[in-house]
C-alpha cells in the first residue's frame, strides 16, 4: 500500500503528552496548527487563510525527544505519514487527520534553538545503569547531561 508522506510547517497548539502502550512502548501526542498565508494583491497585504489542525504521534526516541524539546506555541516542521481517522458521533460520520511523525524539529526560519545530542542506551541496559556510570566518572563525562530527563516544567519559558 502506498503511504502519503507530508511535511507540515506550523505551530504547536498543545503541550506534548507522553503515553505508553500496554507493551511498554513510549509514544507522544501533540496537536499542531498550520495556517496558510497569502498575499491579497488588492489590499497589498498578507492575509491568513484557513487553519488546519492535525494530531501528531511520535514513537520511541523521537517521542522522548519531542516531549523534552517542544512546547505550546513553538514553530515546528513535521514530516511523516498522513492518516485519516474516522468515527461516528451523534449519528454523523466524522474524519480527522493525523501524522505519524518520522521527523520533528523547530522551524529555524522563525527563531533559534540549541541542540543536545541524546545518548543511546542499548535496550538491555537500564537507565539507572547509565546514570550510575555517569556518576562514577566524577562528573567529567560531557554526555552525562544528555542522560538527564528534562520535564516540561524544567524548560526555560518561550518568548511570546
Amino acid at each position: 500500500m502506498n503511504e502519503t508522506i507530508v511535511t507540515v510547517v506550523g505551530n504547536v497548539v498543545t503541550d506534548p503528552q507522553t503515553r505508553m502502550t500496554q507493551s511498554g512502548k513510549v509514544f507522544v501526542t501533540v496537536r499542531i496548527a498550520a495556517t496558510e498565508r497569502r498575499v491579497h494583491r488588492a489590499a497589498g497585504a498578507w492575509r491568513d487563510g484557513e487553519t488546519l489542525y492535525l494530531g501528531v504521534t511520535a514513537w520511541r526516541a523521537l517521542a522522548e525527544n519531542t516531549a523534552n524539546s517542544l512546547g505550546k506555541g513553538e514553530p515546528v516542521i513535521v514530516r511523516g505519514r498522513l492518516r485519516g481517522v474516522e468515527w461516528e458521533k451523534d449519528g454523523q460520520r466524522r474524519t480527522s487527520y493525523e501524522i505519524e511523525a518520522y521527523e520533528i524539529g523547530h522551524d529555524l526560519n522563525r527563531g533559534t534553538t540549541t541542540f543536545a545530542k541524546t545518548r543511546k542506551v542499548s535496550p538491555d541496559r537500564e537507565e539507572a545503569d547509565v546514570a550510575l556510570e555517569s556518576a562514577d566518572d566524577g562528573g567529567n563525562d560531557p554526555d552525562a547531561a544528555a542522560v538527564a530527563v528534562v520535564t516540561q516544567a524544567d524548560r526555560p519559558p518561550t518568548a511570546a
